[in-house]
C-alpha cells in the first residue's frame, strides 16, 4: 500500500464498521478516537465514504482490501461519471477523452497518492454526475433527477467544504445553459414549469435527504474544537494561496503545501488539458469568425449553429473564476467571506472543481475541427495525456506491512488519536496545550478517579451499562468526553451529568450497588434533521416504487 499524508482511512473505516454492528445509525461517535475518550467524528466528517468503506470491510473482513476498494470504486465512478456528462455534447470517441481527462487531472493524482484526500476525491467524482444531472433536467429528462439526485447526495456526504465551493459555480453553469440553449424551449411555458419543478425537486431532495448530516455539521461545529485546528497557524487560508505559475509547472512531488510558490506538491493542470484548451479557444475562435465573415454578421448575431462557441467560452470563463480563487489576488474575496470560506483552509481545492469543467473544455476543440481530423485529435490528446500523465498516478513509498491500517482499539486510541484532533468536543482538555502528556485510556478502564472498575453489562459506543457498589455517595468519572446528547441513568432514573476538568462525563453515584446507564442520544437539532431525512428517503422510495409500478401496469 502506498503511503499518503492521510492514512487514517483504515481505522476510519473500521470505526464506522464498529459503529454499524452496534446499532448506531447514522453514525456519530467513535469511542476509541479522542484517546479512548471519544469524539463526534462521523458527524462532522465524510460519512458516505466510510460507510461504503464499511460495507466492504464487512463483507470481506480484510480492511486494506476494502481501502482499495474506495479508491477502485472512486476511480471508475469518477471515469463513467464524465463521459456521461460529456456525452450530452459529444460523440462517444470524445466523450471517453474527456473521461481521461479528469480521471488523469494531475490534481486528483495529487489528491489520491500525495495528500490521501479519499473523501475530496470522492466529492471530485461525484460532480460530473451531479452536471450530467443538472444537464438532462435542463432537456427535460427525467433520468436527469436520478443522476443529479445521486451525485449531489454523494458530494454533500462526501465533502461537506467541496460542496460550498461549487455551489456558486454549479448555479452559474445552470444559468449559461439556459442562456446558450434553452432560452427558446424556456419560453414554452409548460416546458419551464416542468424544468423548474424537476430542479427544486431534486434539490429539495438532495438536501433532504442529507439534513441528517449537513445541519448538525455546521450548527454543531461549536461544540467541537474544529475552529482552533482549521482556522489558525498552518491551517490558515492565508498560507496557501497559488500562483499563476504554479498552474504551468510540472513538479509532481510528495510534500505539503506552503506560503509562496515553492510548494512540496503540484498545482499543474496537465499538458493535454492546457493543449486541449488551447486548441479549443483557437478552433472555436476560427470557426466563430468564419462564421461571421461568411454571413456578414457581428458575433452575437450568430445563428443556433454556433452556440458551442457560446457555451464552451461560458464554461472556460467558470474555469478562470474557480482559478482566480485559488490565488493570492483573490485574498479581498476570501476575505470578505471568511465567515464561510476559512473553513476550507485551503484555497486550492478550488482546483478540485476547475479540472472538472476543464475537462469538458479541453476536448471541444474537436467540434469545430474538419470531421477527417477529430478522431486523429482525439487519438493525439488521448496519446498525450497517458504519457504525460502516468508519472503521477504512483506512491512516493510503499509499505510491505500497512502497519497504518489496523483496526485494533489499542493502535487507534494510541497512534492515531494523536493525529486527529480536530473533533475533540470543546470541554475535552486542550491536546495543543497538553501535547504528548495526552495519554490514552486503557480500554478497560471505565472510570478514569476509582481503581475500583465496574461490571460491565453493556458496552457499546454509543451506550453503555455498569453495575457500579460505592461504599459511599460520589462522584464517578467515566472515561468518555462529555458532548451534547450524553444522558446518564440510575437504576432506571435520569440523573444529571457534568464535565470533569479532563472533559469527562462526571455522575454522582449514591452508596451502594446501582446500575448506572450512559446513551447518546439525539440533540433536538440532531432529532429533526434525522427526521427530515427520514421523511425524504421514505417519498423518494414510495416515488420509486409507485414508478416501477406505472412501468409495469402499461
Amino acid at each position: 500500500m502506498f503511503y499518503t499524508h492521510d492514512y487514517l482511512h483504515g481505522v476510519r473505516i473500521a470505526q464506522m464498521a464498529k459503529g454499524l454492528l452496534e446499532g448506531q445509525f447514522p453514525v456519530i461517535w467513535s469511542q476509541d478516537f479522542g484517546f479512548g475518550y471519544g469524539m463526534p467524528m462521523f458527524e462532522f466528517y465524510a460519512p458516505l465514504p466510510y460507510f461504503v468503506g464499511a460495507i466492504f470491510y464487512l463483507i470481506s473482513g480484510d480492511l486494506l482490501l476494502s481501502v482499495k476498494g474506495l479508491y477502485i470504486l472512486l476511480n471508475v465512478l469518477t471515469m463513467w461519471g464524465m463521459y456521461t456528462w460529456a456525452r450530452y455534447f459529444f460523440d462517444r470517441p470524445t466523450s471517453a477523452l474527456a473521461g481521461g481527462m479528469l480521471t488523469l487531472a494531475s490534481y486528483r493524482a495529487v489528491d489520491i497518492f500525495v495528500r490521501g484526500a479519499m473523501s475530496e476525491a470522492w466529492a471530485i467524482m461525484a460532480l460530473p454526475w451531479l452536471l450530467a444531472g443538472i444537464t438532462g433536467i435542463l432537456r427535460g429528462e427525467k433520468k436527469g433527477m436520478v443522476m443529479a439526485f445521486w451525485g449531489g447526495i454523494t458530494l454533500c456526504l462526501s465533502h461537506n467544504i467541496t460542496t460550498m465551493l461549487a455551489a456558486p459555480l454549479l448555479l452559474l453553469y445552470i444559468l449559461l445553459y439556459i442562456i446558450v440553449y434553452g432560452k427558446e424551449e424556456l419560453k414554452q411555458k409548460k416546458f419551464a414549469i416542468k424544468v423548474v419543478k424537476m430542479l427544486v425537486g431534486t434539490g429539495l431532495a438532495v438536501v433532504g435527504a442529507s439534513c441528517f448530516y449537513l445541519v448538525p455539521a455546521f450548527f454543531e461545529k461549536g461544540e467541537t474544537q474544529i475552529e482552533q485546528w482549521i482556522l489558525s497557524d498552518y491551517f490558515d487560508y492565508h498560507n496557501h494561496f497559488l500562483y499563476i505559475r504554479q498552474f504551468f509547472r510540472d513538479q509532481f512531488d510528495y510534500g505539503g503545501s506552503g506560503w509562496g510558490d515553492q510548494d512540496g506538491m503540484s498545482f499543474f493542470l496537465g499538458w493535454a488539458q492546457w493543449l486541449g484548451w488551447l486548441v479549443a479557444i483557437v478552433a472555436g475562435g476560427c470557426y466563430g469568425y468564419r462564421e461571421c465573415k461568411k454571413k456578414k454578421v457581428k458575433w452575437l448575431h450568430l445563428d443556433k449553429n454556433c452556440t458551442n462557441v457560446y457555451f464552451f467560452a461560458g464554461v472556460s470563463v467558470i474555469i478562470l473564476i474557480a482559478l482566480f480563487m485559488t490565488l493570492l489576488k483573490s485574498t479581498w474575496c476570501w476575505e470578505m467571506l471568511a465567515g464561510l470560506l476559512a473553513f476550507s483552509q485551503f484555497p486550492w481545492r478550488f482546483l478540485g472543481v476547475a479540472i472538472v469543467f476543464l475537462a469538458l473544455v479541453a476536448v471541444a476543440g474537436t467540434l469545430w475541427l474538419p470531421k477527417k481530423w477529430q478522431l486523429s485529435a482525439v487519438t493525439a490528446l488521448w496519446l498525450l495525456l497517458l504519457m504525460t500523465s502516468a508519472h503521477y498516478f504512483q506512491g512516493d513509498s510503499y509499505l510491505d506491512e500497512p502497519a497504518f491500517y489496523r483496526d485494533d482499539n489499542g493502535y487507534i486510541r494510541t497512534e492515531s488519536s494523536y493525529t486527529l484532533v480536530d473533533y475533540l468536543p470543546k470541554t475535552a482538555a486542550n491536546f495543543n496545550e497538553q501535547g504528548n502528556n495526552w495519554e490514552a485510556v486503557d480500554e478497560s478502564i471505565k472510570i478514569v478517579n476509582r481503581q475500583q472498575q465496574p461490571n460491565v453489562m453493556v458496552e457499546r459506543m454509543h451506550e453503555k451499562l455498569y453495575g457500579i457498589e460505592s461504599e459511599q455517595a460520589g462522584d464517578v468519572e467515566l472515561a468518555i468526553h462529555n458532548y451534547p446528547g450524553w444522558s446518564a441513568e440510575i437504576n432506571g432514573q435520569k440523573v444529571p451529568i457534568d464535565t470533569s476538568e479532563r472533559g469527562n462525563i462526571t455522575v454522582h453515584v449514591p452508596r451502594g450497588q446501582i446500575n448506572l446507564g450512559l446513551k447518546l442520544k439525539q440533540t433536538p437539532l440532531r432529532f429533526w434533521s434525522n427526521w427530515v431525512s427520514t421523511l425524504t428517503w421514505a417519498i423518494i422510495s414510495y416515488l420509486m416504487v409507485f414508478n416501477q409500478w406505472q412501468k409495469k401496469k402499461h
